[in-house]
């Protein structure tokens, strides 16, 4: 499609005014055609562009213009892998408004300047006269000083201009010296041709040069030449001129200025090569000769630190057409001096990540990261303080190295012992390290992690929060924690990364001591196993951190004790198991079973401590009839209350005797009974019933059922969700050793509680005012009822039942109310529930109702003490 020569018609804005009326008469009138540009819109003063005059506004922002062709050819202009795409060298330089490369019209006149109609010279005469006069140069190239008459000034250059016309002064008026200047500049009109972005006839100031023509076109197009774009004048060619010489070393003396009537014209470009990889600007480049390889790599700002020239890459089409690839050793003479051809795509590979004379240190230590190599270094040399170089409470015992052992990078495992390091730095433990040894260093105690679970866990644990979310947190802590502290390295890929990722390894002091290992296992496991052998074994049982463990080639029992951090209070020294997986040619596998005696093998007995071979399992017992320290606390009317350790068999009486026996004031139908077992039963319940609720709920919500009454059955979920579980078990007892929970069991964090005497009775549930009142003996449950106000509307008071002070539920029949049998006792609580009828029959609500209730009643008890 043609492009006029013409531009469009544009709206002036008041800089382009100014600009325009210091123009002649004439040229005023010619720009006025050229541009569309009315009277009355000069005399309007409107303004929408800030172009200068000698800028035509036919440049729209080239990014805008080149994602609407993209859009049009059904591509995105916003590429996912925009990072990675090659662009051509140089085109960037003209996106976005080019306005800003107008010449400024303040900057010296050159003294070379070659005067032209249009121009205006400024002389200012001063000493025995003082005139100032302002001279047009006229089309026939003259002009007219006063009483002096036309000077013919078309073609001169500025400073021959200044030299004339004081000469001429000097001799017309005696004693009077000037002062000449140019003043507003001609503009010239030039001509864009060839593959512009926006080729046509432009009007631009004298003093304009290619590039700021360029500029102000908007550049070239997607196929133009920058290395060869050539200026012409009166059809010769004047100036070559290669852009890339101003964007790369900044030559701009082939950037000339112009003159009215030249042509700049941009041939197509001929030959490309595209460098890409680890240089330091990739893009595409074009070719003007016989380029070599090295002088490519200088277009492309030279090679990068991390590049590895003997391995670079050239991709070609053949004179088949068909591609090739060519390797090119930019370290050699004959690799620099490789021809390019156009279409060549020329790759500089990266060197590799890994280093060759470096140690890894991880775990529990201060600094973890890569250490140099040096012939001679121990670990002694990278860890010489526990002080200093150590993180936190150190396994001393227990630490370990992993060593590459052939190309294939297959790995070791050597244990040492960090105590005895520090003891004495001859120590057989203080290895010779070779190049890429990994140190590891594990913690004595849980990691960060895991001592942020257990925290976590003890405080959430029953804290009043019975919804499905907290529940869910009590049982997924562990997987939480983790994975905010250690990047979710479960993913076995991702622990793949553990000693390579250098954020990982900042942070390797807070993974657990199987986290740190999991790595060296797999990989292991994951070697060519020749021999079938993975040089890995696993301890279960009394240990600190059962699990599976590297061993090296010497490793024994005691050995395999020390990774596993030793053994608890609990293990059974006397005697452990070891279990060997023997396999015979002939035979096949079998199963060994060998006792030991632990004691010995930690002390380093020949006969027991065995040798630990790959895919053993030691099992270390429990010392028969142990247990955990167990304790039960009794707090109110008792002698003595307090927290008693307690043993496995032991009843509530015997804890109770050991207390000393109840008070005088001991209100024992009203005994409080708490376990941590009932707890988690009770929330089970809770999170159970909150999930019913929902559904139900919701599914009245969509059939249209639920009227007013869903706001309320929301806050009766939310109620039910901020239940605290009491974990209350009822018992009744009595000072007779033959009452009926006289023989209970007690299990650890179990909890008695003995009021004092009760002398009220309590009202709850769909009553005007619930409330408590002083018991008096015979007063009815009616009467109680009428003391709260009476019943609500939605009141269901055939469902109203007794809550006892020992916690146990009483459901009276109506005819029983006054009955000797069902009276109110000192410290009851009377429930009126909720109609569930009133509530458009959700079936849960009397259920619901009844845990809220029951549960308030239980937490009041166990609080109000």
């Amino acid at each position: 499609m043609s492009v006029p020569s013409n531009v469009h018609a544009v709206t002036p804005s008041p800089a382009m005014l100014a600009q325009f009326q210091k123009l002649p008469k004439a040229e005023q009138q010619r720009l006025m055609k050229q541009y569309g540009i009315s009277p009355s819109m000069l005399n309007s003063g409107a303004s929408v562009s800030s172009q200068p005059l000698n800028v035509p506004t036919v440049v729209e922002d080239r990014k805008t213009e080149d994602s609407a062709k993209m859009a049009a050819n059904g591509k995105s202009g916003i590429s996912k892998n925009s990072a990675l795409i090659i662009k051509r060298f140089g085109y960037d330089m003209f996106e976005g408004q080019p306005s800003t490369y107008a010449p400024a019209t303040d900057i010296p006149i050159p003294a070379e300047y070659l005067m032209g109609p249009g121009d205006v010279v400024n002389v200012q005469m001063y000493g025995k006269e003082n005139e100032s006069y302002s001279l047009t140069v006229s089309r026939k190239g003259t002009i007219n000083l006063p009483n002096s008459g036309p000077m013919s000034v078309n073609g001169l250059t500025f400073e021959t201009l200044q030299q004339k016309l004081s000469k001429t002064i000097n001799e017309q008026y005696t004693g009077v010296n000037s002062s000449i200047e140019l003043g507003e500049l001609r503009s010239i009109r030039i001509i864009l041709a060839g593959e512009a972005y926006k080729p046509g006839s432009y009007t631009v100031s004298s003093l304009s040069t290619i590039t700021q023509a360029l500029f102000v076109s908007g550049g070239v197009n997607d196929i133009a030449s920058l290395r060869k774009i050539q200026l012409k004048r009166a059809g010769k060619t004047i100036v070559n001129f290669d852009l890339y010489d101003l964007l790369m070393r900044g030559d701009a003396s082939s950037d000339v200025r112009l003159q009215s009537g030249d042509v700049i014209f941009i041939p197509p470009v001929a030959k490309t090569a595209t460098v890409k990889g680890e240089v330091r600007r990739p893009a595409i480049y074009e070719l003007i000769g016989d380029e070599t390889a090295s002088e490519l790599i200088k277009l492309a700002a030279g090679l990068k630190a991390n590049s590895f020239p003997k391995a670079s890459v050239i991709e070609r089409f053949s004179q088949k057409h068909l591609p090739t690839l060519i390797n090119v050793d930019l370290t050699s003479n004959i690799g620099k001096k490789t021809k390019i051809r156009d279409g060549d795509v020329f790759t500089v590979q990266s060197t590799t990540n890994k280093i060759k004379n470096q140690i890894l240190v991880a775990g529990s230590v201060s600094r973890p990261g890569f250490y140099q190599w040096r012939s001679g270094m121990r670990i002694s040399d990278l860890i010489s303080s526990q002080w200093s170089d150590l993180k936190g409470i150190v396994d001393l015992q227990y630490a370990l190295i992993t060593r590459e052992v052939n190309l294939q990078a297959d790995i070791e495992t050597m244990q040492f012992s960090l105590a005895n390091i520090f003891a004495d730095e001859s120590s057989p433990d203080n290895f010779y390290l070779q190049p890429r040894d990994t140190l590891i260093i594990f913690s004595q105690t849980d990691s960060i992690a895991e001592a942020l679970v257990k925290e976590k866990r003890g405080k959430k644990r029953f804290s009043g929060k019975g919804n499905r979310e907290s529940f869910n947190e009590i049982n997924s802590d562990v997987f939480s924690v983790e994975e905010d502290k250690v990047e979710q390295l479960e993913d076995e890929e991702d622990l793949s990364r553990l000693y390579q990722d250098k954020k990982l390894i900042k942070r390797s002091s807070e993974f657990t001591r199987h986290v740190l290992l999991r790595p060296i296992i797999n990989k292991l496991k994951s070697q060519d196993l020749i021999n079938g052998v993975t040089n890995v074994a696993s301890i279960s049982g009394e240990v600190r951190f059962p699990g599976e463990y590297p061993i090296s080639s010497n490793a024994r029992v005691s050995d395999l004790v020390k990774a596993a951090g030793g053994v608890r209070e609990s293990a059974y020294v006397k005697q452990a198991e070891l279990t060997k997986f023997i396999v015979d040619d002939d035979v096949g596998a079998s199963v060994l079973h060998q006792k030991i005696s632990l004691d010995r093998a930690l002390l380093n007995d020949r006969q027991s401590n065995v040798k630990i071979k790959s895919r053993d399992q030691l099992t270390i017992l429990k010392i028969p009839s142990w247990q955990e320290n167990m304790a039960v606390s009794i707090r109110g009317e008792v002698r003595f209350p307090g927290t008693y350790s307690v043993r496995e068999g032991e009843t509530l009486q015997n804890v109770v005797e050991r207390a000393g026996g109840y008070t005088p004031q001991a209100f024992l139908e009203g005994a409080i009974f708490t376990r941590e077992s009932v707890k988690e039963q009770e929330l089970m319940q809770i999170v159970k019933f909150a999930d019913q609720l929902r559904l139900d709920i919701a599914a009245k919500g969509l059939s249209g059922e639920s009227g007013i009454a869903f706001s309320e059955s929301s806050l009766m979920l939310k109620e039910l969700e901020n239940i605290e579980p009491a974990g209350r078990m009822v018992i009744s007892l009595s000072n007779n050793h033959d009452s009926e929970h006289s023989g209970l069991l007690v299990e650890n964090g179990d909890m008695l509680i003995i009021p004092s005497q009760k002398q009220t009775v309590t009202v709850v549930g769909e009553v005007q005012h619930a409330s408590t009142h002083f018991f008096s003996q015979g007063s009815s449950f009616e009467q109680y009822i009428a003391k709260a106000g009476g019943i609500k509307q939605r009141a269901d008071e055939d469902r109203a039942y007794i809550i006892r002070a020992n916690g146990a539920v009483v459901i009276p029949e109506q005819q029983l109310w006054f009955s000797g049998e069902n009276q109110i006792k000192p410290g009851d609580t009377i429930v009126v529930p909720l109609d569930t009828e009133y509530k458009d029959n959700l079936t849960l609500w009397s259920q619901v109702t009844g845990i809220i209730y029951n549960a308030a009643v239980a937490i009041s008890a166990v609080k109000g003490l």
